[in-house]
């Protein structure tokens, strides 16, 4: 059986463009058991940028974050592993008119010299990535020092809920359902590595 949360082949289908995720992300907002909120703006408020300090997108997608950083006057740099959602964020940020770069680069080995950005944020990703100590070792090695690292992920319980909603819908439509892990590889129960590189983190 195949590793969801990190096999290339599996990846590149899921993640060569954006539709399958914003579809993801449509069924969270229509089905969503608690209130949708402005993440985005909340993610950038926590972040705290002052106008026209930099902020590392790790892991971009599609731009999703570019709006709320450039309203908070922040500069913002972006990459993704995979060049179509990267050639997206930038589409995206020149449609929109915004002064933000995007490129491909891996967590692991992020292309900038040390101490080059002020922030960062890894947003629901870090699950997707092979050596998740090696990607924060690379956050705290670009980031300046007193500069804020966000990252977000999911709760310990969410991959046994979805797996178990997946398990009933699949039931009901006649298939054998697969069981998904991929969440698990990285979820708020790993603070501890965190806080291994990021002694100062909190949840």
């Amino acid at each position: 059986m195949i590793d969801r949360g990190t096999d290339p082949t599996y990846l590149a289908y899921q993640y060569g463009d954006s539709e399958k995720l914003k579809i993801r992300l449509e069924a969270h907002v229509r089905y969503g058991e608690q209130a949708q909120e402005d993440w985005h703006a909340r993610y950038v408020d926590l972040l705290g940028p002052a106008p026209g300090e930099s902020v590392l997108d790790v892991g971009c997608g599609f731009g999703a974050f570019q709006p709320a950083l450039c309203a908070a006057g922040a500069r913002g740099i972006g990459f993704d592993l995979s060049t179509g959602m990267a050639r997206e964020a930038r589409q995206r940020a020149v449609q929109a008119g915004l002064s933000v770069q995007a490129v491909r680069a891996d967590a692991q080995q992020i292309p900038l010299a040390d101490r080059s950005v002020d922030h960062a944020l890894a947003s629901h990703m870090l699950y997707h990535v092979p050596d998740i100590r090696r990607a924060l070792e690379e956050m705290r090695r670009v980031v300046k020092v007193g500069g804020r690292v966000l990252i977000t992920t999911n709760a310990a319980d969410h991959s046994a809920r979805l797996n178990e909603l997946h398990a009933r819908a699949a039931w009901e439509l006649d298939y054998t359902p697969v069981e998904n892990s991929v969440t698990g590889r990285f979820s708020l129960d790993q603070l501890p590595l965190v806080r291994s590189v990021f002694p100062n983190a909190s949840m």
